[in-house]
Parts: structure tokens; sequence; C-alpha cells
């Protein structure tokens, strides 16, 4: 089971340090719908084995997130208001 320190290292690893056969394709993961909750994710973590890094087919992936405190709802509606606005 991935502890909450391994997903912090995780979080601040840079993908161009990974080898793209280390990266675990995330089209080839499969959720069990039978299990609860929890267990879905504890799963999900197993099988993609870094969630900030993947491959999406022959894609790299780097997942991050900002610390300003917007969420991405918030940020695509501000975007897309800028968008109509010009």
């Amino acid at each position: 089971m991935i502890t909450s320190k391994q997903l912090d290292a995780m979080s601040e690893q840079s993908i161009e340090t990974l080898e793209e056969k280390e990266l675990v394709d995330i089209s080839a993961i499969n959720i069990r719908k039978d299990l609860p909750h929890e267990d879905k994710i504890l799963d999900f973590l197993e099988q993609i084995k870094n969630p900030y890094c993947f491959r999406c087919g022959n894609v790299p992936v780097r997942v991050c997130f900002s610390k300003t405190g917007k969420n991405l709802e918030t940020v695509l509606r501000d975007f897309l208001i800028r968008i109509r606005q010009s």
C-alpha cells in the first residue's frame, strides 16, 4: 500500500527523470466496480504505481496541482469567460 509520504515524493518527481517503460498506461487500468470506494482508490493506486506520472497510450502525462488554491472548475470558468469577452 502506498503511504502519504510516498505520494508526496511522487508528486515532486519530474517525468523527465523516468523511463517511458516505467510509466503505466492509464488505458490499461481496470477498476473493479464491485469494490467499496476506498478499495477502488487503493486498487487504482496499486495499478498506476505513480498517479502523478503515467502514460495515456504513447503520451507521457504529468499531473500537478496549483498551490494558488484555485480549483479546475474555477480556472476553466475564468478561461471561458475571457475567451467569450475577447
